[in-house]
C-alpha cells in the first residue's frame, strides 16, 4: 500500500469516527428533544435561495450545516417526508411525492447538487458500509433516488456518487445474503 492510499484510508476512518460521534449526539438530541432533524421543502428552498458561491465556500451558513447533518445520516433521511394514514405503502411511512416536489427547488443548482453528492458519497456511503444496517434502515435510498443529484451522469461528481451508491448496494446485498 502506498502512502497516498494509506492516508486516504486513515482519512476515511477519521471521518467515520466523527460520523459515529455525530450520529450518537444526534440520537441523544432526538431522545432529549424528541425531534429529529429532517429534510424538508422549507430547508431545500432555503438552500436553493443561497448564492452558489456560498455553497462552495469554507464558511457554511446554518442551512448548509443542517443539510450536511441530514445528508450524512440515514436516520435523518429516513425520518424525512413522512406520511401517515391510508397512504402508507408497505409500512414505509414515506411520502416520496412530497420528496420529489421538494427537490424540484434545487434541481437546477449544480453547485449545490455537487456539494450534496460529496456529502452523500464521502459521509453517508462510507459510514453505512462500515456499519451493519438492517434492511429497514435502507429506506433512505428511496429518498435519494428522488434527489436531482443523479440527473447529471455526464458530470464527474455525479459519476462518483453513483459509483459510491452502487458499491453500497452491492455491499448491503452481500451482507444481507450472509445474514440469511
Amino acid at each position: 500500500m502506498n502512502i497516498v492510499a494509506a492516508l486516504r484510508l486513515s482519512y476515511s476512518y477519521v471521518r467515520y469516527a466523527l460520523l459515529v460521534l455525530q450520529e450518537k449526539q444526534l440520537k441523544r438530541s432526538v431522545s432529549v428533544r424528541s425531534e429529529m432533524r429532517t429534510l424538508s421543502a422549507k430547508l431545500l428552498q432555503e438552500l436553493s435561495d443561497l448564492d452558489e458561491t456560498i455553497v462552495m465556500g469554507m464558511n457554511k451558513n446554518a442551512s448548509l450545516q443542517e443539510a450536511e447533518i441530514i445528508f450524512s445520516s440515514a436516520a435523518c433521511l429516513n425520518a424525512s417526508f413522512p406520511t401517515t394514514g391510508p397512504h402508507e405503502v408497505n409500512d414505509l411511512n414515506m411520502d416520496l411525492k412530497a420528496a420529489r416536489n421538494a427537490f424540484q427547488s434545487i434541481s437546477t443548482k449544480k453547485r449545490l447538487l455537487e456539494w450534496i453528492s460529496e456529502v452523500v458519497r464521502i459521509d453517508l456511503c462510507s459510514y453505512i458500509q462500515l456499519e451493519h444496517r438492517c434492511d429497514e434502515d435502507l429506506r433512505f435510498y428511496l429518498i435519494l433516488l428522488e434527489c436531482p443529484v443523479f440527473r447529471y451522469p455526464h458530470l464527474e461528481w455525479c459519476q462518483k456518487v453513483l459509483t459510491a451508491i452502487g458499491r453500497l448496494m452491492i455491499h448491503v446485498g452481500i451482507f444481507s445474503r450472509n445474514r440469511h
